[in-house]
């Protein structure tokens, strides 16, 4: 089977995006710049010396909770954010989702693990 070049992935595999998401920033793809944006603070340990900030969510008042993926749309209506979610990964392009057709329905209460800003 032919291996994705950038996450070193079989087609129909996943992959471990947390290790080879340093390969895909700061690279221009369709005129936009990906860099990194957030990440969950169960994340930190990882993904701050990637260069990606701690992201919580203001509404509560807990600070070490993170955003789920409804919360992220409301609080981010304009940009573009590609969007690690557990086992997944969505794109949002100002507050609307871009995933899988049922994505919007189940999986809107997913944790957001870390973000990827698309400018």
């Amino acid at each position: 089977m032919k291996k994705w070049r950038k996450f070193s992935r079989k087609f129909g595999k996943g992959t471990y995006t947390s290790i080879h998401i340093q390969k895909v920033l700061g690279k221009v793809k369709n005129g936009y710049k990906l860099k990194a944006y957030g990440c969950h603070p169960d994340k930190r340990w990882a993904m701050e010396c990637r260069g990606f900030k701690v992201v919580t969510n203001p509404r509560y008042k807990n600070k070490e909770v993170g955003y789920t993926l409804k919360s992220f749309m409301e609080s981010h209506p304009k940009g573009r954010f590609f969007v690690i979610v557990e086992r997944h990964a969505v794109a949002i392009v100002d507050g609307v989702l871009y995933g899988n057709t049922q994505e919007k329905y189940c999986g809107l209460y997913r944790r957001v693990n870390w973000v990827v800003e698309c400018k």
